[in-house]
């Protein structure tokens, strides 16, 4: 009797994971519209996180109990939960604690499956925003740049939320059509990458989306760029500590009496010289530390407070989780990336290209409301899941 229902369990199990992922993700994405101002809401937002805190929790138990993970990885996850419950601690942040029992409740979950839901998920809460904001539902704030440049939120918190969520289907949407993607579906992806870029004004967003439908492109006319490519195995793994020391270097050293370091900064919108003023405000720790980061949507807050936010994904970790997190995730993505390399995964690689440059300029590198490839332990196990 036991044993059969221990095989239920272990067979079921799984569904704790993609029912809380679900519920988790749609409520990340409502919670950055202007869903999550609406107050009457607020108790049914946090009941929500909490239902899935505890189906996570659950999947992670049961795993433990029915011994899924190797005597070397309990170690290993035991000692990391530990860490991050240090930095939790220390910066009053705790998502990177949460993501990391999602991360852990996935090791048995395929990679492709996880982002499928996830596009699945975005697309509902996107129409569901959206269509809220055209029937003024939601408010649609609206900001100006350079005092002539209008710019809609359609129904988003800020105007850049958007296009960075329509960046991150649409490389959700190349991972699981790979080849197959058809050209119709890149001249649609085209012209909404062209209709958000005039409504949002979100530059660096349409030049990456525009980059990205152009060498997926080239991959489906020529085969021979899908082949064993060494450039793409190579760039994939060394992407993200490369392009996070040139940034971080340009970042605390920069000067804006260095004629040349000035103008980079200017045609960036002044993100070398917010960083560096957060470097010197806050300086770097082992551990992480606590930071207030006050964005663009402040202009919207009944009380005003000064703008200090980073963009940068890279300068935003170390300053914020410190810098043995930060070595951390290096390693982590290095192992994502040779992973991929290996399984000769073309599209992974250039996914994981895309994001880590994305991220040079954009904060959205570990935040599982846009990024579904952060939940990669299956992918990377030495046991292949299901």
């Amino acid at each position: 009797m036991n044993s059969t229902i221990n095989r239920i369990i272990i067979k079921n199990k799984k569904y704790l994971f993609l029912l809380a992922y679900i519920m988790y993700l749609a409520e990340l994405i409502f919670f950055s519209s202007m869903f999550g101002e609406i107050e009457k809401l607020q108790l049914g937002f946090k009941i929500i996180r909490n239902f899935c805190y505890c189906l996570i929790l659950l999947k992670v138990v049961l795993d433990f109990i029915f011994k899924e993970f190797k005597v070397k990885e309990c170690y290993l996850i035991i000692i990391i939960t530990v860490f991050l419950i240090v930095i939790t601690k220390n910066t009053g942040n705790k998502s990177i604690l949460i993501y990391w029992f999602f991360i852990i409740a996935a090791h048995d979950i395929k990679l492709e499956l996880i982002v499928r839901i996830a596009l699945l998920v975005h697309l509902f809460c996107m129409s569901i925003i959206i269509t809220s904001s055209l029937m003024d539902i939601l408010q649609d704030r609206i900001y100006t740049r350079n005092m002539n440049e209008t710019r809609y939120s359609i129904g988003y918190q800020y105007t850049t939320d958007s296009s960075n969520y329509f960046l991150h289907m649409i490389l959700m949407y190349i991972y699981i059509k790979k080849d197959k993607i058809s050209w119709e579906a890149i001249g649609f992806l085209g012209i909404c990458n062209l209709l958000l870029f005039k409504i949002t004004d979100t530059r660096s967003v349409f030049f990456t989306v525009t980059i990205t439908l152009l060498i997926v492109s080239l991959l489906k006319i020529f085969k021979f760029l899908r082949m064993n490519n060494r450039l793409y195995k190579t760039v994939s793994t060394v992407c993200v500590p490369i392009l996070s020391s040139i940034i971080l270097y340009l970042t605390f050293s920069f000067n804006s009496e260095i004629q040349w370091m000035n103008d980079l900064n200017k045609k960036i919108n002044t993100r070398l010289q917010l960083g560096n003023d957060a470097y010197k405000t806050y300086g770097l720790h082992l551990l992480g530390q606590n930071i207030q980061w006050i964005g663009g949507a402040n202009e919207y807050d009944a009380i005003k407070k000064s703008y200090n936010y980073v963009d940068s994904s890279y300068v935003q970790i170390i300053l914020n989780f410190g810098v043995l997190f930060f070595i951390l995730l290096c390693i982590g993505f290095i192992i994502l990336g040779r992973k991929a390399a290996k399984n000769n995964d073309i599209y992974l690689c250039l996914i994981l290209i895309i994001i880590s440059v994305h991220s040079v300029l954009d904060p959205q590198l570990i935040w599982m409301a846009f990024n579904p490839f952060i939940l990669c332990y299956s992918y990377i196990h030495i046991v292949d899941a299901p």
